[in-house]
């Protein structure tokens, strides 16, 4: 008795072990992956490298505005004697301000560094500026002058505590990163534009000088 064997198809082996085309669909999933990381180095390497020089000028521009006349309209040149209080004799010019009721509290008193005032903050501006992103404009950085009754003494010079703060900047991406991530998260941030991520704030405090004479910090 014969006994009949039925030989598989030829084509149908050759088909289970076909992989021509795996290359490319392993390529096509692996590319986007290494790019992301890729432009993310570049990207992020630019971020830190802005922000150290960023915070570098904004020292540098706080050191320059503490010994020079005010940025800001409406800070005093002087420490001027607090209201007296009936019977009790006047301080002498000379007092440290340090002693309660003293010198008199003019507030705190902020403004933005407009680069087109035409004065101070436009001379400051101009040495800050090259060193930060172009995305930073003057109106991004505040000025604060704060009394401290520690510094300074009656009829003296005023003498704050000055603050120079950035907040508000964005930094921009050089590469398609911000398209790729929301590409591939799917989220979408309607409040930023495309390719724009905030920048972190930076603060900046120190004791100001005599305000009234510098005239080259």
């Amino acid at each position: 008795m014969k006994r009949f064997i039925r030989k598989s198809s030829g084509a149908a082996r050759p088909f289970g072990r076909d992989e021509n085309g795996s290359t490319m669909i392993e390529y096509a999933v692996v590319l986007p992956l290494f790019l992301l990381l890729l432009l993310g180095i570049v990207d992020f390497g630019r971020y830190g490298f802005d922000y150290i020089m960023t915070k570098k000028a904004m020292e540098r521009g706080t050191r320059v505005i503490a010994v020079r006349n005010p940025v800001c309209p409406g800070v005093p040149n002087t420490h001027n004697r607090a209201p007296a209080q009936s019977g009790v004799t006047p301080p002498a010019f000379g007092t440290s301000c340090s002693v309660a009721g003293i010198c008199e509290n003019p507030g705190t008193i902020s403004c933005s560094l407009n680069a087109t005032d035409g004065g101070a903050g436009q001379e400051i501006w101009a040495r800050i500026s090259a060193v930060m992103p172009s995305t930073v404009i003057a109106e991004d950085v505040t000025v604060t002058y704060a009394y401290n009754s520690s510094l300074g003494f009656l009829g003296g010079p005023y003498v704050p505590e000055v603050t120079v703060e950035l907040t508000g900047a964005q930094f921009e991406f050089v590469t398609p990163l911000g398209g790729l991530a929301t590409l591939a998260t799917g989220i979408a941030n309607p409040g930023v534009p495309e390719g724009l991520v905030p920048f972190p704030s930076i603060s900046v405090t120190m004791p100001g000088e005599d305000l009234a004479l510098g005239n080259n910090g």
